[in-house]
């Protein structure tokens, strides 16, 4: 299957998931698992960065008509855009055996340290952007940083739950 079609398709079930089921979810009154960041993390090198930036304004954007948030998920997930543009290349190296033209971050193109610590950059940067931005304010600080911080870590356990299993996947498939 063409890889945009599968991204396309991916980002569909990850959208749906996360307005149908993931914003319903809230773990101890204050995390909320932000699944679709993750469309943002795994963009090909190979595209644009005017199309990443793009990509990441729309998935936001998109997050934002049905969340009732008028430009906090577009503002938070277009920062992320522009972050992974820039630190990518941070993670990945010349001496990595990967094809630069075709490549997309994931555990099986970076490893496990390389991608978790890319990943954790991108949704630390994300999450406080937007739960600041939602906040507007430092008055509850101490629950303003509770409710980041239990989102990030559900966040950074489903992304990488996902990754394994489809590394795993791929795997079995050899």
């Amino acid at each position: 299957m063409n890889d945009l079609i599968k991204y396309i398709l991916t980002a569909l079930l990850v959208l749906a998931a996360q307005i149908l089921i993931l914003n319903n979810v809230n773990i101890y009154g204050y995390g909320t698992p932000l699944l679709y960041i993750w469309l943002v993390i795994i963009l090909p090198k190979e595209i644009s960065p005017y199309l990443t930036l793009l990509v990441s304004f729309l998935i936001g954007g998109f997050m934002d008509v049905f969340c009732s948030t008028p430009g906090l998920h577009a503002f938070a997930t277009t920062a992320a855009g522009l972050a992974s543009i820039k630190t990518l290349p941070l993670f990945i190296t010349n001496n990595d055996n990967i094809n630069h033209n075709k490549f997309v971050p994931s555990i099986k193109t970076m490893g496990n340290n390389k991608f978790f610590n890319y990943t954790l950059l991108i949704v630390i940067l994300h999450h406080i952007l937007l739960f600041l931005m939602e906040a507007f304010s430092l008055e509850a600080f101490g629950t303003l940083l509770l409710r980041m911080v239990t989102s990030m870590i559900f966040t950074l356990i489903l992304i990488i739950a996902i990754e394994y299993y489809k590394y795993k996947a791929s795997e079995k498939n050899k």
